[in-house]
Order: structure tokens, then C-alpha cells, then sequence
């Protein structure tokens, strides 16, 4: 069980990274009107929403991959982190507007999510957590 918790546990991060470098690397890909739109708002100032809502995002991935980290070490704690952090960032996806992206980008997203909710669901329906997490030497039973 350990290791196929930790195998989605991977699946979720080369996901979440091939996804993003895809998605940047086939932006010119797209069709004329989407670039033009992508451009649109590149150029365009950002305002104070857009500002909070990109800031609040970076430090919840941020969260969110730091828990990831917690849980590949079978940490019980990070568990609620992690469902804590993935529910604030589909929160803040809704003030952040439509994503442009293309159809391979948007597979690897939608497995990101997928396997984000199998570690959530193994995190809580499993026992691959259920060990005691052990903060120093002291705490081991002898």
C-alpha cells in the first residue's frame, strides 16, 4: 500500500511539472485568436485582485507542495494539509479567470487532479498513514 501511495505521490508531481513546462512550451501552438488573448493579458498592468489572488496561489503551492513532501515520507499531519491547500486553490481558481491552455497541458492537469484526489482519498480511507508519527528519539517505544 506504502508504495502505491507513493507511486500517485510521483505520478501527481511529474504530472504537475510536465504539465506546466507543456503548457508553456505549446503556448505558441495555439490558435491565432488564443495567442492574441494570451498576449492581451500579458500586457496587460496587473490590478490589486489579480495581484492577491497570484500571490495567495503561489504560497498555497508553495503549501501544497511541501505537504506532498510530508506525505511521500508517510507523515499522518500533512494529510489534512495537503486537502487543505487543494481545496484553497480550486477556491482561488474560480477569481482567477478562464486558463488557455492545450489539449496535452489540459490531460496532465486533469491527471494532476485526479491523482490529487486519490492521494487525498488514500490519505484518509487507507491505513498507509496510520503510523504514529515519531517526532525524536524519545518518542520510540521501547
Amino acid at each position: 500500500m506504502e508504495r502505491t501511495f507513493r507511486l500517485i505521490l510521483v505520478i501527481w508531481w511529474v504530472s504537475l511539472i510536465a504539465g506546466v513546462l507543456l503548457n508553456f512550451s505549446l503556448e505558441s501552438t495555439l490558435p491565432l485568436e488564443l495567442r492574441a488573448y494570451l498576449d492581451r493579458i500579458y500586457a496587460a498592468e496587473l490590478t490589486l485582485d489579480e495581484a492577491v489572488v497570484s500571490t495567495a496561489g503561489l504560497i498555497v503551492f508553495a503549501i501544497v507542495i511541501a505537504s506532498s513532501i510530508g506525505l511521500y515520507r508517510l507523515k499522518r499531519r500533512y494529510a489534512r494539509i495537503f486537502l487543505a491547500g487543494n481545496a484553497i486553490a480550486v477556491f482561488l481558481s474560480v477569481f482567477s479567470g478562464p486558463y488557455v491552455m492545450d489539449a496535452y497541458s489540459s490531460v496532465l492537469f486533469d491527471l494532476e487532479s485526479v491523482s490529487a484526489g486519490a492521494i487525498i482519498a488514500m490519505s484518509y480511507t487507507t491505513g498507509v498513514l496510520q503510523q504514529p508519527d515519531l517526532e525524536s528519539a524519545d518518542d520510540v517505544p521501547s
